[in-house]
């Protein structure tokens, strides 16, 4: 990082003299303005950021004293270092009371100089360290106020009887900007990191929040004004305005739509029921159009507000009514239902669903042999009875070696594993679409202990029928 200087001096050589005493750079140091007239020096610093001002003490258009009181009084935090030929003490005096960090008399010597610039380092460094720390001890203040709602909280920013909002920016680009704007606009009291995202605390009216909003710095972001604006509520109920928040953050983030201002005011339909017949004979007509269906149905849900969860219910079920309307084969692995539970994004979601049902589409042109359609019918009809192989061949009148050997062949997998991976997916239908007990879903989809049941699922699931409907709630 360089730190930004600023040169003011009457004497036009003495500036250009100073720019090569010494190597800037080197030391961490940019000259970014050289100026001959303070009362310019004092305009410019109104707009520029200058860490460090070097200047002399006798210059006609304004006394040096004057000059560095009206400097400190609108850049605080700017460092000072005060040059003179003469060796005056009250030009001395004058430059300590500003809170100089040297005073040098002219000619310059550049190892002074250089002693002088370490020394301002160090000094901005300092305050720089005890900056960060004060704003981190006051997020982590913010934070608690925000999760906890805590008594000692509301107190600590007196808050007890207030309302207020969460502001939650998605991902800024410019962080340094925008905690400066967070901390200069009226209305807020504080900021917390949550991830790649700042959740912002504003607590002034309704008319100051619109102003606000209003001069939003646009470069906020990649894109325009990602903000997400939480609904009014008492500072008491800031956690449950924060889950509002990150959850309409999840969204976005999921449909990939992290873009714009998002007010949270009005009440949403988190939960909006699908019907499986309905969604299966949707899919069934969509045919070789089911992409743009999916963007529609999906389009429509991010419309809603509905949940990431919601969204992966929804595409659960497209899943499987994609299998249920194949035929008699069933290449679909429960892999891909894991799949929909992990996906970050929108985008490599409906990939899978439009993939599987190429898939699909191309397992109904192969041709099976007879017996082998027929167990996988005795499967698809039957599995919710003691099924073996032996038993099938028996059905069929075919020896069971010969029969195990023809499914392996013509489909890549064993009986056991045909029937196993049928009687998954019917558990996750109705651990979706049901309320029975695990237990009893279990007995249903044809096991007849619940040990096994539990063991083949997390086998297949990577989850126990337990903690897959848990991440459905």
């Amino acid at each position: 990082m360089m730190y930004r200087v600023m040169l003011v001096d009457d004497e036009y050589m003495i500036l250009r003299g100073m720019q090569k005493l010494i190597d800037w750079h080197a030391l961490g140091y940019e000259i970014v303005a050289t100026l001959q007239n303070p009362v310019q020096a004092l305009t410019e610093l109104q707009t520029m950021p200058v860490d460090l001002l070097i200047s002399d003490m006798n210059m006609p258009e304004i006394a040096g004293p004057e000059f560095l009181a009206k400097v400190r009084a609108q850049s605080p935090d700017i460092e000072i270092v005060v040059l003179s030929g003469y060796d005056s003490f009250a030009y001395l005096k004058s430059g300590v009371q500003q809170n100089a960090v040297d005073y040098l008399r002219k000619p310059v010597d550049p190892v002074e100089l250089t002693q002088t610039l370490q020394r301002v380092t160090a000094r901005i460094e300092a305050r720089q360290a005890a900056i960060l720390n004060a704003d981190l001890a006051r997020q982590v203040q913010v934070r608690d106020l925000v999760t906890s709602g805590s008594q000692r909280s509301l107190n600590q920013f007196k808050l007890a009887d207030a309302t207020g909002r969460l502001i939650m920016v998605l991902n800024p680009s410019d962080e340094t900007n925008l905690v400066v704007f967070l901390r200069q606009s009226p209305g807020f009291i504080g900021y917390f990191r949550d991830g790649q995202d700042i959740v912002s605390v504003f607590v002034g009216s309704e008319a100051t929040m619109a102003q606000v909003l209003h001069v939003w710095p646009q470069s906020s972001g990649p894109q325009y004004r990602p903000l997400i604006v939480g609904p009014r509520v008492a500072a008491t109920d800031f956690p449950n305005a924060l889950q509002q928040v990150i959850r309409e953050r999840n969204r976005q983030y999921f449909f990939e739509k992290a873009d714009g201002l998002t007010m949270l005011d009005q009440a949403v339909d988190e939960t909006p029921s699908f019907a499986f017949n309905q969604i299966k004979h949707e899919v069934a007509q969509s045919g070789d159009r089911l992409d743009d269906w999916l963007q529609q149905r999906f389009d429509d849900l991010f419309a809603q507000r509905v949940s990431v969860e919601v969204v992966r219910q929804f595409a659960l079920l497209v899943l499987l009514a994609l299998n249920e309307n194949a035929s008699e084969n069933m290449p679909l692995k429960p892999s891909a239902i894991m799949a929909i539970n992990r996906f970050p994004t929108i985008g490599p979601l409906r990939k899978l669903l439009v993939q599987t049902a190429d898939i699909l589409r191309r397992h109904q042109d192969e041709q099976y042999s007879p017996n082998v359609q027929r167990v996988l019918t005795l499967i698809k009809r039957d599995y919710a009875q003691e099924l073996t192989l032996a038993g099938v061949a028996d059905t069929l009148h075919l020896s069971p070696v010969y029969l195990g050997q023809l499914i392996r062949h013509e489909t890549e997998r064993t009986f056991a594993q045909y029937l196993n991976d049928w009687r998954v997916l019917q558990a996750v239908r109705l651990l979706q679409t049901t309320t029975l007990d695990v237990t009893d879903i279990g007995r249903e989809v044809g096991y007849q202990t619940t040990s096994y049941f539990f063991k083949v699922f997390k086998e297949q699931m990577h989850l126990s029928p337990k903690e897959y409907r848990r991440q459905l709630a």
